[in-house]
């Protein structure tokens, strides 16, 4: 566990195009995930669990999964 907090409103996806795999996992994080998560188009594994996000999945990851 690396115990990173805060919010991801401004972290930098649209640096991350060919990133695949991208593990936040057993974190403390907070508030809702950025729809700029679908900027990051090759992304084939995301785990954000054991953190405290809110809201709605942003359709963005979902419409880059089945496309």
């Amino acid at each position: 566990m690396s115990e990173l907090k805060g919010t991801l409103h401004q972290f930098p996806f649209s640096i991350l195009g060919s990133l695949t795999h991208f593990d936040l996992s057993l974190n403390s994080f907070f508030g809702p995930i950025p729809p700029e998560i679908g900027l990051v188009i090759k992304l084939v594994y995301l785990d954000f669990s054991t953190n405290q996000f809110s809201g709605v999945i942003p359709p963005t990851i979902v419409e880059e999964a089945f496309s």
